[in-house]
C-alpha cells in the first residue's frame, strides 16, 4: 500500500514526492524510480515490507546531482544484511535514509541484533567516479558468543560486545576496509 502525491515533472527530469506513505518493499519502488539507488539498497532484505514516510526530489537526469529525498524506515520485523560473506539478522529497525546527489546516507537508529542493539552511519556512494562507502557503528551488548559463531564458527566465547567501529572501503573491495 502506498499515498502521497507523486508528480512526474517532464520539463526538470525529476519526480517530486509529497507525504508519501507506504508499506511497499523499498527495493522495489526505487527500481521503477532509479536502479541505481535500488542497487545500492538491494542488500537491506526486509523481511516484511516496512512502513516508510518519504519526501523530496530524485533527479533523472545523469549524474544526478539535484537528488534530495528523505526516508524515515520503521521495521517491526527486522531486516537482514550480508556483511563479509555472512547475513546479519536484525530486528526491530528504526532508520533515516537520506538520499542526496549520487550518495545514500542511512542513520539506523536503533536495530535489534544479536540479543543487544547497534546504530550505524553509513554513507554509499553510488556514483561510478566514486564506488566508495563508509560506516560508524555501535554496538550495544550485543551476545559475543553468537557473533564469533557467526564469523569464525567459534563456540566457546561468552558474554557480550560493545563498542565502536569504523571504516571505510571502496565497493567490491570491503575485506580492505581502512
Amino acid at each position: 500500500v502506498g499515498k502521497g502525491t507523486f508528480v512526474y515533472d517532464f520539463g526538470g527530469k525529476q519526480i517530486i514526492l509529497r507525504d508519501i506513505e507506504s508499506t511497499m518493499p523499498p527495493v522495489d519502488v526505487m527500481m521503477w524510480i532509479d536502479p541505481k539507488i535500488a542497487e545500492t539498497i538491494k542488500p537491506y532484505r526486509f523481511r516484511q515490507p516496512p512502513r516508510v514516510q518519504a519526501e523530496g526530489v530524485v533527479d533523472l537526469k545523469i549524474p544526478p546531482q539535484r537528488n534530495d529525498l528523505h526516508l524515515a524506515v520503521q521495521s517491526e520485523s527486522g531486516l537482514d544484511y550480508d556483511l563479509l560473506e555472512r547475513t546479519l539478522k536484525f530486528g526491530r529497525t528504526l532508520a533515516n535514509v537520506d538520499i542526496t546527489g549520487t550518495k545514500v546516507i542511512a542513520d539506523i537508529k536503533n536495530a535489534e541484533l544479536m540479543e543487544g542493539n547497534v546504530g550505524v552511519d553509513a554513507v554509499v556512494s553510488f556514483d561510478p567516479a566514486d564506488p566508495t562507502f563508509s560506516a560508524k557503528i555501535d554496538i550495544r551488548r550485543v551476545n559475543f558468543e553468537q557473533l564469533t559463531k557467526l564469523y569464525f564458527n567459534y563456540n566457546y566465547s561468552r558474554g557480550v560486545a560493545s563498542g565502536n567501529f569504523k571504516f571505510s572501503a571502496r565497493m567490491g573491495q570491503e575485506r580492505r576496509v581502512a
